[in-house]
């Protein structure tokens, strides 16, 4: 997922992935730090820690760059005559 998120970086741009996809796995992985306690298994629960802090770094990037984009397209089409 970091390596994702450099070339997110990189590019400036997300084309091609869903957005909810990215927000589904995240949630998903809050649900595993609040699973991984009960089971007793903190290996998994910081392993977790990880996987859910890169996957909000992308949704929090790939929202960022989405919303550039939007605000120079209004802006550029705001300019032309």
């Amino acid at each position: 997922m970091l390596n994702h998120c450099r070339v997110l970086h990189a590019h400036k741009a997300a084309r091609g992935v869903s957005l909810a996809s990215v927000l589904f796995f995240t949630l998903w992985g809050l649900w595993n730090l609040y699973y991984y306690p009960s089971l007793h298994q903190p290996l998994s629960f910081y392993g977790g820690l990880f996987v859910v802090a890169a996957n909000a770094l992308y949704a929090g990037m790939m929202l960022r760059y989405r919303l550039r984009a939007e605000l120079v397209g209004v802006f550029y089409l705001g300019d032309r005559k």
